[in-house]
């Protein structure tokens, strides 16, 4: 009987073997409320706008409306809307004016609640909360595709 012996390509496949099998024992260990990063509750309050709204959809939003985010109601609420007028620039003449379209109209909604904050981010429903970022204005019946305008507070 011939006796076998080890060369470098076994040892190397023993290796790999050793790594993976620690490497899963580390992962299936790891407790799942561990992260890399820290995560605070802080209520905020920021301003959101939205443009060409038709008027009967404007309608349904009301302050107190509960914001909706991932099919959840979240911690969030309206509680002021304002209203304005919705137009087109166009160039008469050389030049450019404002037309109103008074089909449309501007919301401009201020939403207050409890959001994440992580290290420099903060989130409320999976939507990022910095200014000049898009941010989805939804409700349970209400929906609009606008962007966040200032964040007014962000204390804990």
């Amino acid at each position: 009987m011939k006796k076998r012996k080890f060369n470098y390509v076994d040892i190397t496949i023993i290796i790999i073997v050793i790594v993976v099998a620690i490497g899963g024992f580390m992962f299936l260990k790891k407790d799942s409320g561990e992260t890399s990063f820290v995560s605070n509750n802080i209520n905020v309050s920021f301003i959101a706008e939205a443009d060409n709204i038709t008027n009967e959809a404007v309608q349904q939003l009301q302050v107190g409306d509960a914001i909706v985010a991932n099919g959840t109601f979240q911690d969030a609420y309206i509680t002021s809307i304002e209203i304005l007028d919705s137009g087109n620039m166009v160039a008469i003449d050389g030049q450019i004016q404002m037309l109103a379209n008074p089909s449309y109209c501007k919301i401009r909604v201020t939403i207050s609640g409890k959001a994440n904050q992580f290290g420099p981010y903060i989130d409320l429903g999976g939507q990022e909360i910095k200014s000049g970022s898009r941010y989805y204005i939804k409700t349970d019946i209400f929906e609009a595709y606008g962007s966040v305008v200032k964040i007014l507070e962000d204390v804990e």
